[in-house]
């Protein structure tokens, strides 16, 4: 089973931030090497997703465990920019009901090998909003650093970007296999590419002046 170009090209695209966030590592807060361990995760199992897409070995499994990691580190780096210790914890604490919501579908579905559909949907939703919100805080407390200056912006704009293109993706994961879910997917890779040079322009923000 060939790899789709477009899947060839957002895999390729993981290793632009993920370089530059290695470069700069040394200069990173616990938020932006959060961000570095996740790319690191996330651009290993596209890796290890292109064998076994040639081997038609399933990859779903991998995927919805991965969904745990992917979730619980985004909510954390979204939790540093936040003034308000109450809303700090909220975002934290999420990660708890979310796992109980990934746990309960997947034990419904009966089997790893299931995607999650109900789970990455809420992910979204989830990590759409809380993008928003980090966003409009951002807005208010930006002081003479301008935004194109900011490594949260960066950060946030593309969570928000990837996150709320994906909703739609999942909700109608039922058409997975059909040609519709095919096409939708290349705009899937799209939306990954846009993130991850998004995810450069914040670690770019680490250089010197």
């Amino acid at each position: 089973m060939p790899v789709p170009l477009s899947s060839i090209v957002s895999i390729i695209s993981g290793l632009l931030p993920l370089s530059v966030g290695l470069v700069f590592f040394r200069r990173l807060g616990k938020d932006m090497r959060l961000l570095v361990l996740l790319l690191t995760l996330g651009f290993a199992l596209d890796v290890a997703s292109i064998p076994m897409a040639i081997l038609k070995i399933s990859n779903i499994w991998l995927i919805n465990l991965y969904f745990l990691v992917d979730y619980a580190l985004l909510a954390f780096v979204l939790s540093y920019w936040q003034d308000h210790p109450r809303v700090r914890q909220i975002f934290r604490i999420s990660v708890v009901p979310v796992v109980a919501v990934w746990a309960a579908s997947q034990a419904a579905l009966g089997s790893l090998v299931h995607f999650n559909f109900l789970a990455r949907t809420l992910e979204c939703i989830l990590l759409s909003l809380a993008a928003i919100y980090t966003l409009w805080q951002i807005g208010l407390t930006s002081t003479n650093v301008p935004l194109a200056r900011d490594y949260r912006f960066w950060v946030a704009l593309s969570i928000l970007i990837y996150f709320s293109g994906t909703i739609f993706l999942y909700a109608f994961g039922f058409l997975i296999n059909t040609k519709l879910m095919g096409a939708a997917w290349v705009i899937h890779s799209g939306l990954n590419v846009t993130a991850n040079l998004g995810y450069t322009g914040g670690f770019l923000c680490f250089r010197r002046p």
